[in-house]
């Protein structure tokens, strides 16, 4: 299942499908957003998840987020550190720990009590011995209050230490930036008009002409920013890697025309 993104998550976050769902949801976006069955099977269930830019901004975020606590970065790939995959929802009862742990501790104010009771008995068997005379060798009836010993049982209840909870840092981004958009920009060369196909996103166009998702949003201003794809039919530009020959570019579908 490592082909799979591990960001691929059910709307609750309790399962993933190896097959597309439309209960799926892209948690490297904020808030988790929806994926197209054909983007989910081309990108999000295979190899091609790691060229994702999407998951490439959050995987960097992760692994700051464990650098800071000091956890080393082979660690962090490690197969523990991974989150699990399913193909449905598996229930976890309470493990057997627990419950020793819960015995345990349902037993300890007991054993205070019974701790309690036979310092209690003792203190009230020495006052007594006190005040008797103790066989002829104890204080008088003159004997002052201060002279007779007092002791009091001191039980600390014990504690069981609480879990550390981490939180988990998102990486902070400036007002207006998408951080989705980010990666290397594309060379100088030619530029296209471009038709989006049905069920196309942005990374795929992107892939398709050798550039990045950045570069085509900041040829397109008006592309909402924090939308994953466009709508089928939209006219869009698209920065050409000087690369790809033109016999290439044509024979993408929805090329439209080269740009002046």
């Amino acid at each position: 299942m490592d082909r799979i993104c591990p960001y691929l998550l059910s709307e609750d976050g309790a399962y993933r499908s190896s097959q597309p769902d439309a209960g799926h949801r892209c948690t490297a976006q904020d808030p988790p957003g929806t994926l197209p069955m054909a983007f989910q099977e081309r990108y999000c269930l295979s190899e091609r998840h790691l060229r994702c830019e999407m998951f490439k901004v959050a995987q960097s975020a992760r692994s700051a987020a464990f650098d800071q606590e000091g956890i080393p970065a082979e660690q962090v790939r490690s197969a523990r550190f991974k989150p699990s995959v399913r193909s449905v929802p598996l229930a976890l009862g309470p493990s057997s720990g627990s419950s020793a742990n819960r015995g345990r501790d349902s037993r300890r104010p007991l054993i205070a009590a019974g701790f309690g009771i036979v310092v209690l008995a003792v203190l009230v068997f020495l006052i007594v011995l006190l005040f008797s005379g103790g066989g002829g060798s104890g204080p008088g009836p003159d004997a002052s209050p201060s002279a007779i010993a007092t002791l009091s049982p001191s039980i600390a209840p014990a504690t069981t230490p609480a879990p550390t909870v981490r939180p988990t840092s998102a990486p902070s981004s400036s007002p207006g930036a998408d951080p989705r958009a980010s990666g290397p920009p594309a060379a100088d060369g030619p530029r296209i008009e471009y038709e989006v196909q049905a069920d196309e996103a942005l990374i795929a166009i992107a892939e398709a002409f050798g550039t990045s998702r950045r570069e085509i949003l900041l040829a397109n201003p008006a592309i909402a920013e924090q939308k994953p794809y466009t709508e089928p039919g939209d006219i869009i530009i698209v920065p050409v890697s000087p690369d790809m020959t033109p016999a290439d570019v044509e024979a993408v579908p929805g090329f439209v025309r080269y740009l002046e």
